[in-house]
């Protein structure tokens, strides 16, 4: 998911260069992407790969974090099925607890 739109979000300075940047990666990135994605495991009952969890899926979960805490996670609202496979990953025995205690780190 880190498209050029997305890598000069992060480093970039100018304020009205990152406005820019940001818009472009709301706009066009995200819905190319998610929308993918949501389609995916629309398809397959839940899951990128197969019929469980794979990297995929956790790969996927984790970016999409890490996406929420600079953009709220309102950007979901438009793709169901990966909202829920967020939650569903995020559920998942092993990770819940890890996510309970993981200590707090800076993005």
């Amino acid at each position: 998911m880190l498209t050029p739109a997305a890598v000069f979000f992060w480093t970039e300075k100018d304020e009205a260069k990152k406005a820019e940047l940001t818009a472009k990666l709301i706009q066009d990135t995200v819905p190319k992407y998610f929308g993918k994605w949501n389609e995916i495991l629309e398809k397959n009952s839940g899951f990128l790969v197969g019929k469980k969890f794979s990297y995929a899926d956790f790969a996927i979960a984790t970016g999409i974090e890490f996406f929420n805490s600079k953009f709220g996670p309102a950007v979901l609202d438009q793709y169901p099925a990966l909202k829920a496979h967020l939650a569903s990953v995020f559920a998942a025995p092993g990770i819940r607890e890890w996510v309970a205690k993981r200590p707090v780190t800076e993005n």
